[in-house]
């Protein structure tokens, strides 16, 4: 009788342990379910920078700061020159970058130098305050923009995983769905890419118009120039070198090149620091943009009421387009 219960409880025992067993397992299976899934609902951080009128004296980057310092400076932060570009900016560019973070959690590091006037620091920290996509960083230069973006991935404890900084000069803009297009190429598969979206549009700046729009097709232009890195958890990051010309860098780095859809709007005006010492420079290709009042709608709209459309003709461009 004694060994009868013996047998019966260790029966009893061990499908309880089956039992167990099996629950477990099915634990651990709804554990990595969930995981899987809170992985796929992880929006890859994305930072976007611009360095907002630096002074930066001999710096190899503007032909502007090629002179003088004194001149230099005068000259960087003068009314003619800086006006524009609070405009366009603050204006049209922050609003844009508000909506990228409210749908997406972008960031848009600020770089600025730590003297630059009140007459144009207190906008741009009014700004800051309004719309909490900007992060003001007052060090500068493209190195420092590792520290803000390490504080940030800090503060909000993002997971380790691919991240992405995304170049825009201040008086450039980016297209309200730039971001859709980016963001399934932000992968650890894509870790020490460069990104370019070649097509844009470009149009006039003239007193705070916009007139005479075209099409540009241009590979590794600096608008939206993107690089995909990587970070540990801890606020440490990786990212391909961007020292070389943006120009060359596919030459240097792996390069994902996709110009099928405009990506970004360039605005051509007389301050530009491309064009200082030598004519004029124009990228356009093509004054034929096809439903140009569609396309600033759904992608600029920031611009619609400055924007002369009657300049853009509606016809059959003179290469293949794509809203």
């Amino acid at each position: 009788m004694g060994e009868q219960n013996w047998q019966a409880k260790a029966q009893y025992h061990a499908a309880r342990s089956r039992e167990r067993a099996e629950r477990i397992a099915e634990l651990e299976e709804e554990l990595l379910q969930a995981r899987a899934g809170a992985a796929q609902d992880v929006v890859p951080p994305v930072y976007g920078v611009t360095r907002y009128s630096l002074f930066q004296p001999e710096s190899p980057d503007w032909r502007l700061s090629q002179v003088d310092a004194a001149e230099y400076r005068d000259r960087l932060w003068a009314p003619e020159r800086m006006a524009p570009r609070q405009q366009i900016f603050l204006e049209w560019a922050v609003p844009v970058y508000q909506r990228f973070h409210e749908r997406h959690g972008y960031r848009h590091i600020v770089q600025h130098s730590p003297d630059l006037p009140d007459r144009w620091l207190d906008p741009l920290r009014a700004a800051a305050e309004a719309n909490p996509a900007l992060v003001l960083d007052p060090v500068g230069g493209w190195k420092g923009r590792i520290g803000a973006i390490r504080d940030d991935l800090r503060a909000r404890g993002v997971p380790a995983g691919p991240l992405a900084w995304v170049r825009v000069d201040d008086d450039d803009l980016l297209a309200t769905d730039y971001l859709d297009r980016l963001l399934p190429l932000v992968t650890l598969a894509h870790d020490g890419f460069a990104v370019s979206f070649g097509r844009g549009l470009t149009a006039r700046y003239t007193d705070g118009a916009l007139a005479d729009f075209g099409v540009t097709v241009q590979a590794m232009v600096s608008m939206g120039l993107a690089f995909v890195g990587h970070h540990d958890g801890t606020g440490r990051t990786s990212f391909p070198s961007s020292a070389r010309s943006h120009a060359v860098l596919h030459r240097h780095l792996p390069t994902v090149l996709d110009s099928r859809q405009v990506s970004y709007l360039r605005l051509l005006h007389g301050q530009q620091d491309r064009d200082v010492g030598r004519a004029a420079s124009d990228p356009t290709q093509s004054r034929v943009v096809p439903d140009l009042d569609e396309t600033l709608a759904d992608l600029f709209p920031t611009v619609v009421g400055a924007s002369d459309t009657a300049a853009g003709t509606t016809g059959e461009p003179q290469a293949p387009f794509a809203r």
